[in-house]
């Protein structure tokens, strides 16, 4: 594997329109350290202009509006965006020239220093938020307080922030399926999975092929790591029957897998006391005082477009789930409303 990325042609296959997310991240980290950077997207220069701009000051070739075979061919190292399907042509080509191909999130993976702690959380609903929910738990461990760090899929790649850890640094990460195929001999010492349910049909080939997918992110662990897993999901039970570290379930369903925090939170509905618990129970891991998750489940308001109250206007309350993108997930919105008197807005 690259290490010393200087005078290294790194090329990044799609900048992406989030000022944080993998592309500009990649980008702006590979120029750091010393490399020619190569940025190639399928969009033209004139949908890009904002992700360009945050870029302006920094060394970078552009290809846009097509990708081309030469580049692939030449670059030392390619960094693709985590959406780019791995039928694409041209990283088949890659492969057969035998050219590294890795995502923001291998990357991190490779070069993280080996005592950093890593909890990664999938699934197919409330990543974000259960992953956002640990973080700030976490931020209340008074040794660890100024030392957490949050990104993945969450729109912050972790490239952003590998340069400042060290042994005493946390890290949580949201880990979409497509990232957990990047990963090689690596996984999370925590690894969360929050539910599976049908998603992504349109990428996979088949929902065995997107269960094996989520279920990376316990492939390589060993017996010291953790798998929290959500009981009340048949899915989830049968995939922890693989795992060799040692397994955490969480239920609602369960005395023994209950919290009495619960309780505590602001979050509506049943799917967000699943990811509430989920939390909880990696904060447990960490010994995190009942009297510190009481005080973080009081604050924690969630976060934007998770059934995120926007205001009250003449009666009439809106709220803003739009990332409700499943079947599954508008009808756990609606559920959570607890109102005969709802108008949906879909699409």
């Amino acid at each position: 594997m690259i290490k010393n990325f200087k005078n290294k042609k790194v090329l990044i296959m799609g900048l992406g329109l989030y000022s944080k997310g993998s592309g500009i991240s990649a980008a702006r980290f590979f120029v750091k350290q010393g490399a020619r950077v190569t940025v190639t997207d399928l969009k033209k220069r004139r949908e890009l202009t904002s992700s360009i701009k945050l870029l302006k000051d920094l060394k970078i070739r552009y290809v846009l509006g097509k990708h081309s075979v030469k580049d692939f061919k030449e670059a030392d190292l390619i960094i693709k965006n985590p959406a780019v399907r791995k039928e694409s042509k041209y990283l088949k080509i890659s492969k057969e020239w035998g050219i590294q191909v890795e995502t923001d999130v291998s990357m991190f993976f490779k070069l993280c220093p080996a005592d950093v702690k890593i909890i990664g959380v999938t699934g197919t609903r409330g990543k974000s938020t259960t992953c956002s929910l640990i973080y700030e738990l976490c931020r209340g461990l008074e040794r660890l307080q100024f030392n957490v760090f949050l990104g993945g899929n969450i729109q912050n790649s972790p490239l952003n922030f590998l340069e400042k850890l060290n042994k005493e640094s946390l890290v949580v990460l949201e880990l979409s399926s497509w990232m957990l195929e990047s990963l090689q001999r690596k996984s999370p010492q925590i690894a969360v999975i929050t539910n599976v349910m049908p998603d992504h049909l349109n990428t996979y080939k088949s929902m065995k092929e997107y269960i094996k997918a989520k279920a990376l992110i316990f492939k390589y662990q060993n017996k010291d790591d953790v798998a929290v897993l959500n009981y009340d999901n048949k899915i989830c039970r049968e995939m922890g029957r693989g795992i060799k570290s040692r397994k955490i379930w969480f239920s609602l369903k369960r005395k023994s897998s209950k919290s009495k925090l619960l309780k505590f939170s602001k979050l509506l509905g049943e799917h967000n006391k699943y990811n509430v618990l989920a939390a909880i129970t990696v904060a447990k891991i960490f010994k995190i005082s009942d009297k510190t998750i009481k005080s973080v489940l009081k604050k924690f308001k969630g976060i934007p477009s998770r059934l995120e109250f926007v205001r009250e206007v003449g009666g009439v309350r809106y709220y803003n789930d739009t990332t409700a993108t499943t079947p599954d997930a508008t009808l756990a919105g609606l559920r959570a409303l607890k109102s005969k008197k709802i108008v949906l807005i879909a699409g």
